[in-house]
């Protein structure tokens, strides 16, 4: 098996990492006074995001801080491609944040680096745990153990589409999502009339999260790690990659190399482009750069290959965990039980996310809201967990890298596909 780290830093760094890692506060020793206290620091990558929702957690932070005089949360922003190699790092170091957010699709990679958080959710009772929805539970265990609060729970495999932009070509949407042959016809209209047909990401490793899903309506099954390389290399995954190059090579899509998700919602809300797949914060997000954009959305699901076929909806979320090492990992804790409140939660649903409390999820602000309901009913039909293995950061970032050569034209789409296969054919042997 190749094993080839994302992290920076000498194996001499393990040595800090055992000191730091004594440091820590038991769930049974919360401080001398019987209670949580102190300064924390969370990073993630919800504090650098322009969006409502990044806004909304910059928010919280403060609203939390202001709430009581015990602990002071700090909130670092970091870019979401850098999440886990800045939390597998600052483990190593030894310089550990209390607390950070990751995506439950990197729990895998990142577990070891992590603190348990079996006996806190314990410690809290049944009630605690039987507030929250099995998904989001499931999102946070791995091997066996809880590794902490899920708190908006999400699919980026939702079809927007401009409704002004589809009318001018004469596209029907929910007959352009009927298969692929049929959304290529519309992009294709889309294209004859100048506008640009679809944005897709492809610029680095986190941009394969937005993959997945079509290799399932491709005829993948994403369902068991074991066999996640045998299906993504299989004859119908060959065509699926084909597929997905040729939305840039046929010129339907800017080329996705040179896009992340950023430069995706910016040009998404500038209102010129025909299709966009997104999670449901994706309307405040594109209302961040033009709120113009409001009247003209909508939305669907991702097309299937074949009329009447699997869709995919792969399920993530945001997940805060405790790094080894924290040095106070008990205010960690509350902070993450406020954010976990159904004062909170309401909240994110305001502004676009899908709640892990049964309650919120059956309150007006999700039962009502068409957006949030479209989404829920996307992942309950075909919903399944975000694929995660141990060797996953690696794998994403040799099928981006043959995706971004297959686009730029360095091989063509079969022989790109062919030569990652090989490459990968042996990361969890």
């Amino acid at each position: 098996m190749r094993i080839r780290h994302s992290v920076l830093l000498p194996v001499t760094a393990v040595a800090a990492l055992s000191l730091a890692a004594c440091s820590g506060t038991s769930p049974n020793e919360p401080g001398p006074d019987g209670k949580a206290s102190g300064d924390v620091t969370i990073v993630s990558w919800r504090y650098a995001d322009p969006s409502a929702i990044g806004q909304l957690h910059s928010q919280l932070v403060e609203d939390f801080n202001a709430s009581q005089d015990a602990i002071t949360v700090t909130a670092q922003p970091v870019p979401y491609p850098d999440v886990t190699t800045t939390l597998i790092n600052s483990v190593l170091s030894g310089s550990v944040p209390e607390m950070s957010a990751i995506s439950p699709g990197t729990l895998a990679s990142t577990a070891e680096y992590l603190e348990p958080l079996d006996e806190y959710w314990e410690a809290e009772g049944p009630d605690f745990a039987d507030a929250f929805t099995e998904s989001s539970k499931a999102l946070a265990t791995y091997d066996g153990h809880i590794y902490g609060i899920v708190i908006e729970t999400s699919t980026t495999d939702g079809m927007y589409y401009n409704k002004g932009v589809l009318a001018e070509a004469g596209v029907d949407p929910e007959q352009a999502v009927s298969s692929w042959d049929a959304f290529t016809a519309a992009l294709e209209k889309i294209k004859a009339i100048g506008k640009t047909p679809m944005i897709f990401e492809g610029k680095d490793a986190s941009r394969m999260d937005r993959h997945w899903s079509w290799y399932v309506a491709g005829g993948a099954d994403l369902s068991d790690p074991d066999t996640y390389i045998e299906q993504m290399c299989s004859a119908d995954s060959e065509k699926t990659f084909e597929f997905l190059s040729d939305l840039y090579l046929d010129g339907l899509t800017p080329n996705p190399a040179a896009i992340g998700y950023e430069e995706a919602t910016r040009q998404f809300a500038a209102g010129n482009v025909g299709f966009y797949t997104d999670g449901p914060w994706g309307p405040t997000t594109y209302a961040a750069y033009d709120d113009a954009i409001a009247d003209q959305l909508g939305y669907t699901h991702l097309p299937p290959k074949t009329e009447g076929g699997p869709q995919g909806a792969a399920q993530d979320g945001y997940l805060m965990v405790i790094p080894k090492g924290s040095k106070n990992p008990a205010a960690a804790w509350e902070f993450m039980k406020y954010m976990a409140s159904p004062e909170a939660q309401v909240r994110e649903a305001e502004t676009g996310n899908l709640p892990t409390l049964k309650e919120v999820n059956e309150a007006p602000e999700v039962a009502d809201d068409p957006v949030l309901a479209h989404f829920a009913d996307l992942m309950t039909q075909w919903g399944y967990p975000r694929p995660r293995a141990s060797w996953m950061d690696e794998f994403k970032q040799d099928f981006i890298t043959a995706y971004q050569a297959a686009v730029t034209g360095q091989k063509d789409p079969a022989t790109a596909h062919a030569d990652v296969c090989a490459q990968v054919a042996d990361l969890a042997g």
